[in-house]
C-alpha cells in the first residue's frame, strides 16, 4: 500500500524471490526506479524500508522531497 505493507498476503505468498520482511534486514537492498508514474511505489517501498539505496532520475527525486 501506500505506507509500504504488504496489501495481499495470498499473493506476497505465491512471490518467488526473497521475503520482504527479510528485504529490511539486508545491509544493501537497491531499488532503481524512475519516472513520474513511479513516484507513489517508489515512496511506498521506502516507507516501508524495503531499499536504502535508491538510483532515480533528478526530477523523481525532487518529486520524492516534496
Amino acid at each position: 500500500d501506500d505506507e509500504g505493507n504488504i496489501c495481499s498476503q495470498e499473493i506476497n505468498s505465491r512471490t518467488v524471490g526473497i521475503d520482504l520482511p527479510d528485504l529490511r534486514k539486508k545491509e544493501k537492498a537497491i531499488l532503481v526506479a524512475g519516472g513520474q508514474r513511479k513516484v507513489e511505489a517508489i515512496r511506498a517501498s521506502l516507507l516501508g524500508k524495503y531499499a536504502n539505496i535508491l538510483v532515480t532520475d533528478q526530477f523523481t527525486a525532487q518529486a520524492l522531497l516534496q
